[in-house]
């Protein structure tokens, strides 16, 4: 069996989607995992996502997840139906029960339930350093966690809503305001807090669950 991974435009000028080609014996699938990327970040020769894109390692972690996923579907399908080959049609209702049971809601996930997802992942070794291409350490998922531990007393204390859509330069200033007034906090815990929420936005948004880009901004 071989999963190789296509840009569905590959000039296109802004984010296409990627299709996964799957050969097994004598069969060929072809299969959109809701995935985008802009072209300019896409290596066709290696079939993964360049570091020129924000959260590139994850990107490419969840490309290895699909291809683990369709060798076990392969393989259990095998196993509980006599060694049959499953046809197209069965293996892409397969495929799409698998990632629909692993793939949370993209409607239910809030900015928080997303950062927890994120710690959870780190913590299960699931995520990926962007640079080192390895599994996040257990001193930078400490650091997750007392950001969003941060962020919950925040919105326990001063009762304003921490989301996708308003995670802009509003509440940037606020958010500052409170760690300098109320947590004392110096310039360098600051920057690490903000660092932090700047790496879930961009995993988020590569992920498509959030469509905010204003902690982009050179302020932010």
């Amino acid at each position: 069996m071989e999963v190789s991974f296509y840009l569905k435009r590959p000039k296109a000028t802004e984010p296409t989607a990627i299709f996964a080609r799957i050969s097994y014996f004598s069969n060929q699938l072809k299969y959109y995992p809701s995935l985008k990327i802009h072209p300019n970040n896409w290596n066709k020769d290696t079939q993964k996502a360049r570091q020129t894109l924000d959260g590139y390692g994850s990107f490419n972690q969840r490309l290895k997840d699909i291809v683990s996923d369709v060798e076990d579907i392969l393989r259990d399908y095998q196993n509980n139906n006599d060694s049959r080959i499953p046809t197209t049609e069965e293996l892409k209702e397969l495929i799409d029960l698998r990632l629909k049971d692993t793939t949370p809601s993209k409607e239910k996930l809030t900015f928080m339930s997303f950062f927890q997802k994120v710690i959870d992942d780190s913590t299960k070794g699931l995520r990926l350093n962007l640079k080192s291409e390895k599994p996040i350490t257990k001193g930078t998922t400490k650091n997750y966690t007392g950001t969003r531990n941060t962020l919950t007393d925040f919105i326990t204390k001063t009762r304003k809503k921490v989301d996708f859509e308003n995670i802009n330069l509003d509440f940037y200033a606020d958010f500052t305001t409170y760690l300098q007034q109320e947590k004392k906090s110096s310039l360098n815990t600051i920057g690490k807090h903000i660092k932090i929420i700047k790496t879930i936005m961009n995993e988020a948004t590569d992920a498509e669950i959030n469509t905010n880009t204003a902690f982009k901004s050179r302020r932010f």
